[in-house]
């Protein structure tokens, strides 16, 4: 998706600012706010954690997503650490010129190959941020863009049921240790194939979804956040009260994850939405402010 709005700004130094001030403020108010919920709880249930959670560089580190050798404290936030450096790595497309630009795309592309294949190993924890083998996802979400706005996609249809069986045969496929391939290539694979399909068919045809699917697409980064750490609450609860042997393991699995997602949906409507809508209206005011006053030249 990123590549393709900022698809046109590749080359504009003037636009490179506006894209990481936008990229930091959808991810880290919101995401501070969760996190600070949940930093006191390991203070005072130290089980509910590995034991690096009360380690101070550790929640610093946590608060900024910058690298280090295990997960945040709030767990899920480790692939906001490779988000936030993908973002970091495109604004340079906006800010070097296109030439240079896909040079060091090139460089980059190819120093995380041999680095996610194991052909070269290089243990520096900057290195591993920079050319992290998740980063290729976005890579490959990238390509996925770049192809439909350039051709036209055949078999979209195709692409999408086969994307889609993908993932049940890649899970098969570990176990069994058929085929020697990681899980995680191959779910990324079959992503992008759904991916490519879908997208294929929304720019064929007019799509409406469901107002309840557009919800839940909207509050996907609440639902993303909150999910761990309250399915592990839930876990626990649950097994104290012995509530799986009534219910049943099936059940009550699906009533963590329901409530998981409500718990998302709630967070989403009170709080990131309100704060999403209001830090829009006051960028809004100081982007305005700033253009309305007279340049001073000396």
């Amino acid at each position: 998706m990123i590549y393709y709005l900022f698809k046109k700004d590749i080359g504009n130094k003037q636009k490179w600012w506006a894209f990481l001030s936008a990229r930091f403020i959808r991810i880290y108010p919101f995401y501070w706010i969760i996190l600070s919920c949940f930093v006191p709880v390991y203070f005072l249930v130290p089980s509910f954690g590995q034991g690096w959670e009360t380690n101070p560089l550790v929640i610093l580190k946590s608060y900024f997503l910058l690298p280090q050798p295990h997960s945040p404290v709030l767990g899920v936030a480790w692939s906001l650490v490779h988000t936030m450096c993908f973002y970091l790595l495109f604004s340079l497309l906006l800010l070097l010129p296109p030439k240079i630009s896909r040079i060091i795309t090139g460089c980059w592309f190819t120093i995380t190959t041999l680095l996610a294949l194991h052909v070269i190993e290089i243990d520096s924890i900057v290195i591993k941020y920079l050319f992290h083998y998740t980063l290729l996802r976005f890579a490959l979400g990238c390509f996925i863009a770049h192809l439909i706005m350039q051709y036209r996609i055949k078999f979209d249809i195709a692409l999408v049921c086969i994307g889609m069986i993908g993932f049940p045969l890649c899970w098969i496929n570990h176990i069994n240790k058929t085929v020697d391939i990681h899980l995680s290539l191959g779910y990324t694979l079959c992503a992008g194939l759904i991916i490519l399909g879908l997208s294929s068919i929304d720019l064929r045809q007019q799509i409406k979804l469901p107002r309840f699917l557009n919800y839940l697409g909207q509050a996907s980064f609440a639902i993303f956040l909150v999910n761990q750490p309250v399915i592990s609450v839930l876990s626990k609860l649950f097994q104290k009260i012995d509530l799986p042997r009534y219910l049943g393991f099936v059940a009550s699995s699906l009533l963590i994850m329901t409530v998981a997602v409500a718990i998302g949906c709630i967070v989403y409507s009170w709080v990131e939405r309100p704060l999403i809508n209001f830090l829009k209206v006051h960028t809004a005011k100081r982007t305005s402010t700033a253009s309305s006053q007279p340049q001073q030249f000396t």
